[in-house]
């Protein structure tokens, strides 16, 4: 395995951390649910403007309009998914909404192979059993007949189909010359939906504690400049289906996240389960010989 590799594999983690970061924020948060999602969304667009401008100046004959055009259909689904995600954790428990959420290695193959007509090699596939088996574990461990949790279990299962294809469209753009020439314009055009389609919700124009402006860059900063940028990153340099399959990692840190800020005490079964979803990791990393180069490899 190369040190570029494993500087990727690196990045993937932090990034699956980053992420289950974002469940504790938004139940925190008092804010509209999507409302609070395009703060989110604009602010990361904001804080990452430079590296944008930066790349622009650099890379201005390898940007065409198209390739900004591009990021507006990723930004809508990112945008929506943001939506239903924000909704859904609201409705049920926060280790079961990331749960449902990244069950990416179960949709991630379909997109695959019906936009690239790529099938799964063989150690992907026990990855993905591994890692769906962890999931199963939780499912059953922590069902609950509750009308509340299955309404939001249904946004957060909405959600997940949004989110495997929008983290699919970044590899379908992967010619874009960069990264950040690709994720900033998502971000601001993802914010700028969710601001709209807050509108008809709430009003945006009144004071804002403390509290809650530093939950917006919270959620900005750590699962969106951090999280959502490295998973971006990582669908145009590595096995689509192994950034699916480690995404259900979430749910461990989420779990531990939700036990020490809300006192979600996981079942037995969450152990059990996170025993097969990192072997599920490990088992996909066996076969991982193709990368996608795509412009730059800086970050």
């Amino acid at each position: 395995m190369t040190a570029k590799k494993v500087t990727i594999y690196g990045l993937l983690f932090v990034g699956v951390f980053a992420c289950s970061t974002s469940v504790v924020f938004i139940k925190a948060s008092e804010e509209h649910s999507i409302l609070l999602a395009a703060y989110r969304l604009l602010l990361a667009a904001i804080i990452l403007s430079p590296l944008f401008f930066r790349d622009l100046r650099r890379h201005r004959l390898r940007y065409p309009l198209r390739h900004f055009r591009a990021t507006i259909w990723p930004g809508i689904i990112l945008g929506v998914h943001f939506i239903t995600w924000f909704i859904g954790v609201r409705l049920t428990l926060a280790a079961d909404s990331t749960l449902i959420v990244t069950m990416t290695p179960i949709v991630m193959p379909f997109f695959l192979y019906i936009i690239f007509r790529q099938t799964l090699t063989r150690w992907e596939w026990l990855g993905t059993v591994l890692s769906v088996a962890g999931m199963l574990f939780l499912i059953f461990g922590d069902y609950q007949v509750s009308p509340q949790h299955v309404h939001g279990d249904l946004w957060c299962l909405l959600s997940l189909i949004l989110l495997t294809y929008y983290l699919v469209l970044a590899r379908v753009n992967r010619s874009i010359a960069t990264i950040w020439l690709y994720i900033v314009p998502l971000y601001f055009f993802a914010g700028l939906f969710c601001l709209l389609v807050s509108l008809f919700f709430v009003n945006p124009i009144k004071v804002y504690s403390g509290r809650e402006i530093a939950l917006f860059f919270a959620l900005a900063i750590i699962p969106t400049v951090i999280g959502h940028s490295l998973f971006n990153y990582c669908m145009q340099r590595i096995s689509s289906q192994l950034v699916a399959i480690a995404t259900p990692g979430q749910t461990i840190f989420a779990g531990m996240l939700a036990y020490i800020f809300f006192l979600e005490i996981p079942k037995w079964t969450f152990y059990l389960a996170c025993l097969f979803l990192l072997a599920g990791i490990l088992v996909a990393l066996k076969d991982q010989s193709q990368e996608f180069p795509s412009g730059d490899t800086e970050l």
